[in-house]
């Protein structure tokens, strides 16, 4: 799937939002839950959607799993020009 095409709830937004003001951050879905006050449930599914569309990075070990942001140049402006095109 690609960016432009994606359907972007106010979750994902949160979730892009907390990334892209926090670039250098691995974090597990719990901790991007309770950063961004959203449930624990949407906040997988909105990491797997921005996963699968190159936005985030998974990182998988036996014990647990974090998201990165992409290092990506071409998807930093797409995602500024998402959020600065969405209300805060």
């Amino acid at each position: 799937m690609d960016i432009d095409k994606a359907r972007l709830t106010p979750a994902h937004i949160k979730i892009l939002r907390f990334f892209y003001e926090n670039p250098s951050c691995i974090d597990t879905p719990l901790g991007i839950s309770l950063w961004t006050n959203e449930n624990i449930k949407v906040v997988k599914k909105v990491l797997e959607d921005l996963t699968s569309i190159k936005i985030l990075a998974v990182h998988r070990t036996p014990s647990t799993v974090g998201y990165s942001y992409t290092q990506d140049p071409l998807i930093f402006k797409k995602v500024e020009a998402i959020l600065k095109s969405s209300k805060k």
